[in-house]
């Protein structure tokens, strides 16, 4: 029942985001071509919707989906550091958006770099907190890291396995004979 609460609120969450993107893009395209795009109140209200979606992505969300319950001091400190490269990474792309109109200015392109390099950066720290998240709970069901076993797929994840057998266990060995050859 709880998971199916949060997918719901997750689903609901999406939903939101997305409409917000969708306004924003409208947004930008209605002010250019009413050739608003330089004026102070088109930059201003493109920045603060912009900061209000970070806002409702990067904390409101997970604070009422209960993400940030239990967390241990590296998993936290992980997302902080995810949320200041997805915030520093739609900076540098509002900067880059609000200044496209300048023909003589091409020193926004170097803010459509550092989006860019904040992407990656914001991907690397959010891998890294899932890992802690990820210790943490193994940590807290008591699984000791001889009874992991990391196994690669094929598909650039790993499968997790867990040994659960006790001394006593009886263990069964099958063995298949393949009959063609």
């Amino acid at each position: 029942m709880a998971q199916k609460k949060t997918r719901s609120e997750t689903a609901l969450f999406d939903i939101i985001i997305y409409a917000m993107m969708v306004v924003a893009v409208l947004y930008v395209i209605v002010q250019s071509v009413m050739g608003n795009n330089n004026r102070l109140h088109f930059k201003l209200t493109l920045g603060l919707w912009i900061l209000a979606a970070v806002v409702v992505a990067d904390f409101i969300a997970p604070l009422i989906q209960g993400k940030f319950d239990g967390l241990n001091r590296k998993a936290s400190y992980m997302y902080g550091v995810y949320a200041a490269a997805d915030a520093a990474m739609f900076t540098c792309l509002y900067v880059f958006v609000i200044n496209v109109g300048l023909a003589k200015e091409p020193l926004h392109y170097v803010f459509l770099g550092g989006a860019a390099i904040f992407f990656a950066g914001k991907t690397i720290a959010y891998k890294a907190f899932e890992g802690a998240k990820l210790r943490q709970d193994i940590e807290q069901e008591n699984i000791t890291p001889d009874a992991l076993e990391f196994e690669p797929d094929g598909n650039g994840t790993d499968d997790i396995f867990v040994d659960t057998l006790e001394e006593d266990d009886d263990i069964q060995v099958l063995i298949y004979r393949d009959k063609k050859r």
